[in-house]
């Protein structure tokens, strides 16, 4: 095969974005047996995480900071309601409002959730030297940095990358959730 950029895209050892969401699928694997044995789904442990950080956001919060849509962040929060992690209050300012409130029984997991998601995040990146491990995730903080702005306009496409310098910084920033600090407990774990 030719050196072209254009036959990378066909060669699935290559494919840049397949191996991305295989790797993404495959750690999401690993942490949902890790979660599962303390009684938690894959997709209720990004909402423990900000709850984790902080307490009593609301449906609307969780959302955007987790980054999904409000319909199943209402099914989440229902489930994990159900499976006692969290309840439901009514905001006493905004009666429009509801607070997402962490039991005891998600607060007594809490070591323990981030004990598995360290643990996960070890072994997955094991074959990593800590240098190559900084350098991936700088470069995954540059590819996501390169495509928020692309998905968030819609479009799909951009006209040229952005810049190198500056751009990755500000548009991280930007996309945080305004309470989160530089390096989150949550973005630590996530990764």
């Amino acid at each position: 095969m030719p050196d072209n950029p254009g036959h990378l895209a066909q060669d699935s050892d290559k494919n840049l974005g397949y191996l991305l969401n295989r790797t993404a699928r495959l750690m999401a694997q690993s942490m949902g047996q890790r979660l599962r044995r303390h009684g938690v789904q894959l997709g209720q442990w990004a909402v423990l995480l900000f709850l984790y950080e902080r307490d009593g956001q609301s449906q609307a919060e969780l959302a955007r900071v987790v980054a999904i849509e409000q319909p199943t962040m209402v099914r989440t929060i229902d489930r994990m309601v159900r499976d006692g992690l969290v309840t439901r209050e009514a905001d006493p300012t905004d009666r429009r409002v509801t607070r997402i409130r962490l039991t005891d029984k998600a607060r007594a997991l809490q070591d323990a959730l981030y004990a598995e998601s360290t643990d996960g995040n070890r072994v997955a990146a094991g074959a990593l030297s800590p240098a190559e491990r900084n350098q991936l995730v700088d470069y995954l903080h540059r590819i996501i940095d390169t495509l928020l702005p692309i998905v968030s306009e819609g479009t799909g496409r951009s006209a040229s990358p952005p810049s190198a310098a500056g751009s990755s910084t500000e548009l991280r920033s930007a996309h945080k959730p305004s309470n989160a600090p530089k390096a989150s407990s949550s973005q630590r774990h996530l990764r």
